[in-house]
Order: C-alpha cells, then structure tokens, then sequence
C-alpha cells in the first residue's frame, strides 16, 4: 500500500536563492540515489509565457523583472514508484502533492519539505487583509460604526428627567450643584466629537488604504533577479507609510484635544 501526501499553505512565501537550493538539496538527498531519479522546474511568467528547466541554476538566471515577472513556480520530481510537485503561485495556494509506493520515502521527504517551507519560506501569515478589502460591506460598516459611536456621545448629554428635576428646585443651591456635577461627569461634546468624526472617515477610507497597502503586499515573491530590487524599495516605501499614518493620526488628535483645551481658557 502506497502513501499520498496533499497539503495547501494559506501563507505567503518569500522565496530566495538560498531557499530553493536547499528545497532541491532536500528532495535529492532523500531520493537522488533511487532508479531514474528527475527533477525539473516549470517556470510560469507574467509574459503568458512558460519554460521547463531540468537545472536550478537557470531558474535563477531568470530576468524575472515588471515585463516578464515569474507568477508561479513549479518543482516536479520522479522516480519509478514516486512522483511529487512543490507549487508556489502568487495568485493561488501553494502546495506540496506526493505519492510513492515506498511509505517511508513518502512521509519522510514531506516531513522534511513541509518543516523547511514553515520556517523559511512561508513567512508571512494568511491574507486576511486582502479578504477584508474585498468585502463591499466594508465602507458602510466603518461608517456604521462611527454613526453608532456619535449617537452613543450624544446620549452622555443631561437625561431630561434631570434637567426638569433642577429646573423645578427652589434651591439655587440645588441647581449650582447640578451643574457643577454634571460638568465634571459629561466630558466636552466638541472633544468628544473628534475622534468620532476621525472613525467615520477611517471608516470611509478604509477600504482604499487597504487596497493601496495591497498594492505594496510584500506576499508571495520570488526573490531573485529584478525582483530583488524592487521588492527591497516596495518593503522601504510600506514601512515609511506605516509611519506616515501613525504618526499623523497622532499628531491629529493631539492637536485637536489641544485646540479644544486652548478654547476652554478663554
């Protein structure tokens, strides 16, 4: 009885040299000495073109740049009682699929395939972010949210009952204690206004911050060639936005939580 190894990866990978010398090293030292023993590497580009290599080394002499980026890479191996692939596809799961009459063989070289790709190659996590962008309740439930919070703002406003019950004392000492108290209980309506209105339009543009964040997804990439570069200036770019909004958003409440405290002195 044979064996049949089937396992998809959610993760993105970031695939360099160094990792697909040793995925191949791998899938040698396991079966290189059985009878006809191939491996071959199928290139899939973004060019609508693809080519079959038997030698790694011309995988990584690909120009693999904007015009002619390599989307999906596929590692074929054989022997006469063993067949395997390694898929890694930008746009798709990846995948490990085995099967061998030699039970052993099977398990041992997906255990040994499977430990690598989790440590070194599947290094980012499952896109959930690009699912949430995809989502068109996005929009109207951040704005939903924001409306949800002002009306909450809106009912710390002074219960009426209250307002009548100081309206109908006799006390004016009553009613100088009323308000005095309530003003210590009702943070200012215009402070609390801002952050309200900071969640409703976050709300808004959510949906295109994660697009644009998308558009600089560091996932799925074959690390060589041209694509070095350009990946080392997207990471450089993604990280100085990162900044950008935190410190802005900061900068933003601060200085309105300042402006209302400046209005309050007068």
């Amino acid at each position: 009885m044979g064996a049949y190894v089937n396992k998809y990866y959610s993760e993105g990978f970031l695939l360099k040299e160094e990792s697909l010398l040793k995925i191949e090293d791998i899938i040698k030292r396991r079966m290189s000495s059985l009878e006809e023993f191939s491996i071959s590497y199928v290139v899939y580009r973004s060019d609508d073109y693809f080519v079959t290599y038997t030698d790694v080394s011309d995988v990584l002499s690909e120009e693999n740049s904007k015009r002619n980026a390599i989307k999906s890479l596929r590692i074929v191996f054989k022997t006469n009682d063993t067949k395997g692939r390694l898929d890694l596809d930008q746009e798709e799961k990846s995948l490990i699929r085995l099967e061998s009459e030699d039970r052993d063989l099977a398990f041992l070289l997906a255990s040994d395939l499977k430990d690598y790709l989790k440590n070194e190659v599947f290094i980012f996590g499952k896109n959930r972010l690009g699912e949430i962008s995809q989502s068109r309740i996005l929009a109207p439930f951040g704005m939903a949210l924001g409306l949800l919070i002002g009306l909450f703002v809106f009912s710390l406003e002074i219960p009426h009952r209250d307002v009548s019950s100081a309206i109908a004392s006799h006390s004016l000492e009553n009613k100088i204690d009323f308000l005095l108290s309530r003003e210590r209980e009702i943070p200012s309506l215009s402070t609390l206004m801002y952050p309200v209105i900071t969640l409703m339009i976050v709300g808004l543009l959510f949906p295109f911050f994660l697009s644009i964040f998308n558009l600089m997804s560091l996932r799925n990439t074959f690390y060589f060639g041209k694509e070095i570069e350009t990946y080392d200036k997207k990471k450089s770019l993604r990280e100085k936005v990162i900044w950008g909004v935190l410190v802005s958003l900061v900068v933003a409440v601060a200085g309105a939580y300042l402006y209302d405290g400046f209005k309050s002195f007068r």
